[in-house]
């Protein structure tokens, strides 16, 4: 791949039914490489805890323990953030923006650029959003139903 040329991947597959975590972790390498040579940075890999997976992860940990954070093996001054299962941490992040204790229900998240800023979204700004777009055609949440708007108790437990 040359350097000018922006391919994008958004998962990579491969068959790993008789392969390993070591037979994987080069293809990983020649793909994080692939992509940086893009101009893009990797940040973060997330997979499902397939046992290949996690064994993978723990190669690239210099422990050869599992962490959620590693050198990132083209640079070792950044970080490489390894997670699980993306689909429950945003249920889990969804959940808590619910069950917010004070009466706007406000998320709140620090940057992560250290005592930069900290984000505060009140519950209320999703609904807002939704009844504004309710009647158009062009939305920018166009995936935004009521019932995660106003969740009844049952929906409040968001199945997966």
């Amino acid at each position: 791949m040359q350097k000018n040329d922006l391919q994008l991947y958004d998962s990579y597959l491969l068959p790993c039914a008789k392969s390993s975590a070591a037979q994987i972790l080069p293809i990983l390498h020649e793909l994080i490489k692939d992509i940086e040579n893009c101009n893009l940075q990797i940040q973060v890999i997330c997979t499902d805890n397939y046992p290949l997976n996690v064994n993978l992860f723990k190669l690239l940990s210099p422990t050869s323990n599992l962490e959620t954070c590693v050198p990132h093996p083209l640079d070792t001054c950044r970080p490489l953030y390894l997670i699980f299962d993306f689909v429950h941490i945003i249920k889990t992040a969804r959940n808590n923006w619910i069950h917010q204790i004070d009466s706007n229900r406000t998320f709140s998240c620090s940057s992560f650029v250290p005592c930069e800023y900290t984000l505060k979204v009140p519950f209320q700004d999703l609904r807002n959003l939704f009844k504004l777009e309710q009647n158009s055609v062009a939305k920018t949440a166009h995936r935004l139903p009521a019932q995660s708007c106003w969740p009844s108790s049952l929906e409040d437990r968001m199945s997966i």
